[in-house]
């Protein structure tokens, strides 16, 4: 079996892979083990017709489908953050909030960065506190979220994930409050996501 689904990944590959670089995706997001209804990356890659923008609307209109969860769903969300689309390991979003997440306009890679850049510093303390890292590690780190990897060095990266959740539960602040701008500290964002998807996920399974 592992014989043939490396024969699949590498078919996926030489079949879509320049697709998939030219609308800023890894070759990761098409390959490995997937569910039968699961999202297929190719499926989106060849709707867009080679138009990135096109592709960014086409996973937004996917991920606002009434579906539970996906494998892909962080990795698909990180991409409107981001605007590039890595493979990051599964973690879960429910529904609720995942479409709170993609219906956010606020939610652009240009207002992302502009949210890290002014407040580099107040996340810098706050994720040195947990990893023990250098500021000048901390710049590589913010170098390579807007890399595309073919390699797994952030699929299971915990610095990753903290940024993310700091990310996700800044805007969702922003939302529920209706402000256009701001942010509520990095332990406040990461609670708030936290407490939002509990809740949501509380509501869903009773």
């Amino acid at each position: 079996m592992r014989v043939v689904e490396e024969i699949i990944n590498e078919y996926r590959i030489k079949k879509y892979g320049e697709l998939a670089l030219d609308l800023k995706t890894s070759h990761l997001m098409l390959i490995g083990g997937r569910a039968e209804d699961g999202i297929k990356i190719e499926k989106l890659l060849i709707a867009s017709k080679g138009n990135f923008y096109r592709y960014q609307e086409i996973i937004q209109e996917k991920l606002l489908e009434d579906y539970n969860v996906d494998f892909l769903d962080f990795s698909l969300i990180m991409g409107k953050f981001l605007g590039i689309y890595n493979l990051y390991c599964y973690i879960d979003i429910n529904k609720e909030i995942r479409k709170k997440i993609i219906n956010n306009k606020l939610i652009t890679k240009k207002n992302v960065q502009n949210i890290i850049t002014n407040n580099v510093r107040d996340i810098f303390t706050y994720l040195a506190s947990k990893f023990n890292i250098t500021f000048n590690d901390f710049k590589k780190f913010l170098a390579s979220i807007y890399i595309i990897h073919d390699d797994y060095s952030l699929y299971n990266y915990p610095l990753f994930f903290e940024l993310a959740y700091i990310l996700m539960g800044n805007y969702l602040f922003l939302e529920f409050n209706n402000l256009s701008n701001g942010f509520i500290g990095c332990e406040d964002s990461i609670d708030f996501f936290h407490k939002m998807n509990k809740s949501y996920n509380f509501v869903r399974k009773v």
